[in-house]
């Protein structure tokens, strides 16, 4: 029996899939993604986008077949996932070489982590089915995409410093956030720089602000507030945003000075984490450790390993409470007590 043609984006993206012998979190992998980020794109319970099939096309070796593919459905796609006063700008930002993004009220949605988008949809709009949340993930991981791969686009992000503290999701949601916008600032590609309190009237209205360098030296900007955006192309109006965003990034804390405030903002964190119930936990001893009544220090690594929060506990009382550090703060104790600035352990 012939093999049935399919008849959908994703059913194109499922067949390169399996004829490439991958499975869907071998497929992630290759993207930077999740596998349940393909599985909905394949169900179409995700709609995709102009960067997700160049993406997939390019990791399967499909030969343009994901991108025709989708430029056959775009038209019937893009009003579902953008809203009406993006999608131009979007277009133009798919294509941009360098992207220049002033946040305002939330984390750049170009370094969010997938639970933050969702809970930030949520609240955005608390009657939308999660077929339709998976839409908007999926268009806006389709976004940060650009900035991954073998020739990624440059990504410059200023972070309001009260967005640090803007528990969206809740304190353990916000705290893997931070350690994502870390993780993508050591990328080479991509520079986080934290605008202070101390920015003043300079800081201006609470509008978030992207600029974008296409391949022919032209700039394009945009700016939003919570309902609704504004393209700008006007080269007048387009110089006063460009003048008013150089004037903050120059009074934004250096790169170094930056994460160095993110790290502080995520150990404040680790306080407002749930308890470690120490029943369930496995515990490592120090190698010190003996049997001899002395003072020891344990740790529990695989709930470091998932939550990214160290618990910490005295080896004589196992039933008693668990501290939390974060790994910063544990790798910093460790180091020092490695070199005896603790004395005889």
């Amino acid at each position: 029996m012939a093999q049935r043609r399919p008849r959908t984006w994703g059913g194109v993206l499922e067949s390169h899939r399996k004829g490439a012998g991958l499975s869907q979190t071998q497929v992630a992998r290759l993207v930077n993604s999740h596998q349940t980020t393909i599985s909905q794109l394949e169900t179409g319970k995700a709609a995709p986008t102009q960067w997700w099939a160049e993406q997939l096309d390019h990791a399967l070796q499909a030969q343009g077949s994901l991108v025709a593919a989708y430029e056959l459905v775009a038209p019937f796609l893009e009003g579902s996932t953008v809203p009406d006063w993006f999608r131009e700008f979007a277009r133009e930002e798919a294509h941009a070489k360098v992207v220049h993004e002033r946040a305002s009220g939330r984390i750049s949605g170009l370094l969010q982590t997938e639970e933050y988008m969702r809970a930030q949809f949520r609240h955005y709009d608390p009657a939308a089915t999660p077929e339709k949340i998976n839409e908007w993930v999926a268009a806006r991981l389709g976004r940060q995409a650009k900035f991954f791969g073998p020739d990624p686009a440059r990504l410059v992000v200023l972070l309001d410093k009260d967005t640090l503290y803007r528990q969206v999701g809740g304190p353990q949601v916000l705290h893997r956030q931070l350690g994502h916008v870390l993780g993508m600032a050591r990328r080479p590609n991509v520079t986080v720089q934290v605008l202070p309190f101390s920015l003043g009237e300079l800081s201006g209205s609470a509008v978030t602000t992207l600029i974008v360098e296409l391949p022919n030296g032209h700039r394009l900007a945009y700016s939003e507030s919570s309902t609704r955006g504004h393209l700008i192309s006007d080269p007048a109006e387009l110089r006063t945003v460009l003048d008013r965003y150089d004037q903050v990034r120059a009074h934004a804390l250096p790169v170094r000075d930056s994460a160095r405030m993110i790290r502080s903002v995520m150990e404040g964190l680790v306080n407002m984490l749930p308890d470690v119930d120490p029943t369930n936990v496995a515990w490592r001893k120090s190698t010190y450790s003996g049997d001899n009544g002395g003072a020891c220090v344990e740790w529990a690594p695989d709930v470091a390993a998932a939550a990214d929060v160290v618990p910490v506990r005295d080896s004589k009382d196992p039933q008693g409470p668990a501290l939390l550090l974060s790994p910063g703060a544990w790798a910093a104790f460790t180091a020092a007590a490695a070199s005896g600035a603790f004395g005889q352990v």
